[in-house]
């Protein structure tokens, strides 16, 4: 997910791998501040974490 993208475009990558999932079938369980610091790398992330009953 890019930084201009909505957490509701995320359902697109999910369709890219062949599952059409709609957004408000989603049950948010939260978010996860994720953070890797390396030698000359730093990766802050916030993934959003969605449950999908079927």
């Amino acid at each position: 997910m890019q930084a201009n993208e909505t957490v509701q475009d995320g359902v697109s990558e999910i369709k890219k791998i062949g599952i059409d999932v709609p957004f408000e079938d989603l049950v948010p369980l939260g978010v996860i501040d994720y953070c890797v610091i390396k030698e000359y790398f730093i990766d802050k992330e916030l993934a959003n974490v969605f449950l999908y009953k079927f």
